[in-house]
């Protein structure tokens, strides 16, 4: 089945669906006994502490959304020795599981390095939890090189990757 599928970035009034999104996949989640995030990280209000909604992609599968992440360009919370603007940093990724396996993941991966070639950065980066071997094992099959693995005191180790462009 061949689906209209559109990344648009998030505009003001569009916090809810951000916020709905997140929501669902926590649940989605929680069913699996997975947690990627807290409900209570996830709202707009948590959520605003650290980004603009303008900071937020969408991503509609048929005019109906789907999935999103958030881009910003300074992460001090990961890349500790990281300057502002010295790279694009691509947070909260995730896709409804009705969505799952149809290539959004990839598409919204392709997406973040073309914003970072667009706007004139030599790298991208993400991060991960180490134990998360499978989802690591993704990023790196779509390029991404790991940097290091850190321990930032909260409990898990996060591996840092970046892809240069």
């Amino acid at each position: 089945m061949k689906y209209d599928i559109q990344i648009r970035q998030a505009q003001p009034g569009d916090e809810m669906v951000v916020e709905n999104l997140l929501t669902t996949k926590v649940h989605e989640l929680a069913a699996k006994d997975i947690v990627q995030w807290e409900l209570d990280e996830v709202t707009w209000d948590a959520l605003s502490k650290d980004y603009d909604i303008t900071n937020f992609y969408i991503v509609y599968r048929d005019n109906k959304p789907v999935a999103t992440f958030s881009v910003v360009d300074y992460d001090p919370t990961y890349w500790l020795h990281d300057k502002p603007k010295e790279a694009l940093y691509i947070h909260k990724v995730m896709v409804l599981d009705e969505a799952s396996k149809s290539g959004i993941s990839t598409m919204m991966l392709d997406y973040f390095k073309e914003l970072g070639r667009k706007q004139g950065y030599a790298v991208v980066k993400l991060d991960v939890r180490a134990y998360k071997k499978p989802l690591r094992a993704y990023y790196e099959r779509n390029g991404f090189t790991l940097v290091e693995i850190v321990d930032l005191g909260k409990g898990y180790l996060t591996a840092l990757y970046e892809y240069k462009l």
